[in-house]
């Protein structure tokens, strides 16, 4: 876990002062690998359909793996939006095998993700199963005027193991101590941990920020390239964020978009009136997802079924800015 206390959080605090939201509306690429998608696909494209930006400044790009009807639904998808948005492209992509395939699949469609997006000025990098309140891209664009060059959300993910009984449920805002990465967590019951309450509603300067919601800069993106980090826990996304720290780039996490995020979504659904419709069985999905993610040698598990904090449930509301 590293250095946590209330100091080391105040210095990493974003001296936000007050900014104009009327920024400009620049052409911006929602980038998206699919993955066997179709339990969860629906709630998905309804949160992104309901982003706060405009459709004609807005593409849509989409990688598709798996063996379901996501891109059959994809395709659908982009018939009926295709003259709303700016480029709406559905394409497959086939799937390598080898060491830690999932990370693999999901370095090389990020990659072609960011090749089809050019020349759009930004990156919205949304995964599939984070289902990000309609604000989220134009707060997080508002976060990059403050000198960062990417800016991101924050979800939970697991920290160890998932079945021990000791483990810790990270927010996905990482933090350079020394040689070694912390974050900031609650535990699996979710009762306690060691998030600040003051942290919330906040941004703050990290050296890693996962791209389940991030935006970035076509300039970070042009000079940084997405990679496998073999031989560590880390995933493509954090890699990628301290690969880029290197060359000089900063970003900003932001506490004040607690993105919702598949598996969380037991605990969140009675928050969001708008998804209670949904007829699923996540329990059992979940767990499928699991045991395949399992497999395929996902070190830094990005699903749980905990409960959230009281602090943090009292601070969440998915569809308005703090």
């Amino acid at each position: 876990m590293g250095v946590a206390n209330i100091d080391y959080i105040r210095s990493k605090y974003v001296d936000a002062y007050e900014l104009d939201y009327d920024l400009p509306y620049d052409d911006i690429s929602v980038c998206t690998p699919l993955y066997n998608s179709t339990k969860f696909l629906k709630e998905y494209l309804s949160y992104v359909l309901a982003y706060d930006w405009p459709r004609d400044k807005t593409s849509l790009m989409f990688t598709v793996q798996g063996d379901d009807k996501t891109y059959d639904y994809m395709k659908s998808f982009s018939k009926k939006y295709g003259d709303e948005y700016r480029r709406i492209k559905v394409q497959r992509v086939k799937q390598l095998s080898g060491e830690l395939p999932h990370v693999k699949n999901v370095v090389l469609c990020r990659k072609l993700l960011t090749k089809w997006s050019r020349p759009d000025k930004y990156v919205f990098f949304n995964d599939h199963d984070n289902f990000n309140p309609p604000v989220s891209i134009k707060r997080l664009r508002l976060a990059l005027e403050y000198g960062a060059d990417g800016a991101g959300g924050v979800y939970v993910f697991f920290g160890k193991n998932q079945w021990e009984p000791e483990g810790h449920i990270g927010f996905t805002a990482f933090f350079l101590n020394g040689e070694h990465m912390h974050h900031y967590s609650i535990n699996t019951t979710g009762n306690v941990g060691n998030i600040p309450v003051e942290m919330l509603g906040r941004m703050l300067w990290v050296d890693a920020v996962a791209m389940g919601a991030f935006l970035v800069k076509r300039e970070v993106l042009d000079n940084v390239d997405f990679f496998v980090p073999y031989g560590s826990t880390m995933t493509d996304d954090t890699a990628f964020c301290l690969k880029a720290r290197e060359k000089g780039y900063k970003f900003i996490a932001d506490f004040g978009l607690l993105v919702k995020h598949w598996g969380f979504d037991m605990t969140l659904r009675r928050l969001n009136p708008y998804i209670m419709e949904i007829k699923v069985d996540r329990a059992k999905e979940m767990q499928n997802r699991r045991d395949k993610m399992w497999r395929d040698g996902v070190y830094v598990h990005p699903d749980t079924d905990a409960g959230l904090n009281n602090d943090v449930k009292r601070y969440i509301d998915l569809d308005r800015i703090k």
